[in-house]
């Protein structure tokens, strides 16, 4: 069994977040995660990808309204039940439509 591990999302900027690091000949899985999307302007999407693959793994919509208006979204896995796995060596990130803010936390495995 990999150890389970965590990270937090705290990905304010529009375009890639690199939520975990790449590593060199391993497969990031993902867990379980929550995830808060909030938007500044007009709604829009934010997807977990793998870093340099640019592989999309989920998208996630923001709220109709304004910044109050947060979407949550969640995922409870199992390591043998995981969300998503990213490409092998790459990085897990989440990359954000123009305006959208992305918060929470995950638990993953590297393998």
């Amino acid at each position: 069994m990999y150890p389970v591990k965590h990270a937090n999302i705290s990905a304010a900027a529009d375009g890639e977040n690199e939520i975990v690091a790449a590593v060199a000949g391993k497969r990031i899985v993902v867990i379980s995660y929550v995830l808060a999307a909030v938007h500044a302007t007009a709604a829009a999407a934010a997807d977990f990808r793998s870093g340099t693959s640019n592989t999309v793994h989920a998208t996630f919509l923001s709220g109709q309204a304004d910044l109050h208006d947060a979407v949550v979204y969640s995922f409870t896995g199992h390591p043998k039940a995981p969300a998503f796995e990213c490409d092998i060596g790459d990085s897990l990130a989440i990359n954000n439509a123009a305006g959208v803010d992305c918060f929470g936390h995950l638990t993953y495995m590297v393998r």
